[in-house]
């Protein structure tokens, strides 16, 4: 899906060096180089609330809204603002190699490593391939696998502000975030650009089609919590 964005490559503005550095600083995949660019965002989330809700979109089929900051033909990072006590419905896979940290509240990463095999079998689980589209429509389809999930093999990982994950692409987790509403979650996602004709994400559902998330976040919530992360942290 299409998302305004802040800064594209080929600006000769601060924002857009600063932008490019934090990138490089997110995908070296090091606690330190992640905190020095944490450290700098303070600029262009004033950005993102000056712009109003038009830097705000829905991309994904879960209940948080995306900004987008900056794109490449390798990267593009976006911030998200999740709503309280959002839950994602089903474990489920990314397109391309997705690096989030937690700007500010928290969250629970759930990840686990299924079994696959094409035999009905109790308590299996399909597989259904599901895609965005341009529109922000979405596509589901049953791929006729089935997978069974150990729940001796399931992690909850609690992250709070500072805190990150990388989902690599076949990697399956689903997000719990916190249901306080004087913390809200927001986190930066720097998703890394993937083959165009990977399908957009697998998702395992004992249900008769996967989930797509109700709504229930909005720009003004949106805006709230990027202003509570200013006023508190840069």
């Amino acid at each position: 899906m299409t998302h305004p964005t802040l800064t594209r490559p080929g600006h000769t503005s601060d924002r857009t060096a600063a932008l490019e550095a934090i990138v490089l600083g997110l995908a070296a995949g090091h606690p330190d180089t992640t905190r020095q660019a944490v450290a700098q965002l303070g600029p262009v989330l004033r950005g993102v609330y000056d712009q109003g809700d038009t830097a705000w979109q829905a991309g994904a089929a879960a209940d948080f809204l995306a900004a987008t900051l900056y794109a490449s033909p390798r990267f593009y990072l976006r911030l998200h603002a999740h709503a309280v006590g959002a839950r994602d419905s089903d474990l489920h896979t990314h397109k391309g190699t997705v690096s989030s940290t937690v700007l500010c509240g928290d969250l629970v990463n759930i990840t686990a490593a299924p079994a696959f095999t094409p035999a009905s079998q109790a308590g299996a689980l399909d597989v259904w391939q599901c895609g965005c589209l341009a529109d922000g429509s979405h596509t589901q389809q049953r791929t006729g696998v089935r997978a069974v999930i150990d729940p001796q093999e399931v992690s909850h990982d609690r992250l709070t502000a500072g805190q990150g994950f990388t989902v690599a692409p076949g990697d399956y987790h689903r997000l719990t975030i916190s249901p306080d509403p004087a913390a809200p979650t927001v986190t930066l996602c720097l998703f890394e650009w993937a083959d165009p004709d990977a399908p957009d994400a697998f998702v395992l559902t004992g249900r008769p089609t996967p989930v797509v998330a109700d709504r229930d976040m909005t720009t003004a919530a949106a805006r709230a919590a990027v202003r509570q992360l200013l006023d508190t942290s840069y």
